[in-house]
């Protein structure tokens, strides 16, 4: 029980260390006529030269129902992951998920519908 502790102590702790950043955007898509929403986090630990990111983001498709401030959402995208980058080479593990929302309009037959990806890459940054 005392390793379970210090565990969540020296997590919730290294946040505290964190350079915490993200975005937030609304948009539309013009070959559908949907708008979207999306909200992104990310933690980033810097050690000598190297960086160490976890990010989230959550991203939301919605339908215009009502002019321009009424909306009812068809779909969500959620994505986890964590990036370590040294130098001008980076390291990254994603996992991304989606799930449709049903709201009563939408367009959800021309969707996939909770799908889910895990994806590993190598790359490098100039």
């Amino acid at each position: 029980m005392d390793k379970i502790i210090l565990i969540i102590l020296i997590f919730c702790t290294s946040f505290l260390y964190a350079d915490i950043h993200g975005e937030i955007k609304i948009g539309t898509a013009i070959e559908i006529g949907a708008g979207y929403t999306e909200c992104i986090i990310k933690y980033d630990f810097e050690f000598n030269k190297s960086i160490l990111t976890f990010y989230g983001s959550w991203l939301t498709w919605f339908q215009f129902t009502e002019g321009i401030i009424f909306f009812a959402p068809f779909q969500d995208i959620y994505s986890t992951g964590v990036e370590y980058q040294i130098n001008n080479i980076i390291l990254s593990v994603e996992h991304f998920c989606n799930h449709p929302v049903y709201s009563g309009y939408g367009i959800l037959e021309d969707l996939k519908r909770g799908e889910n990806l895990t994806t590993i890459s190598a790359g490098i940054t100039w």
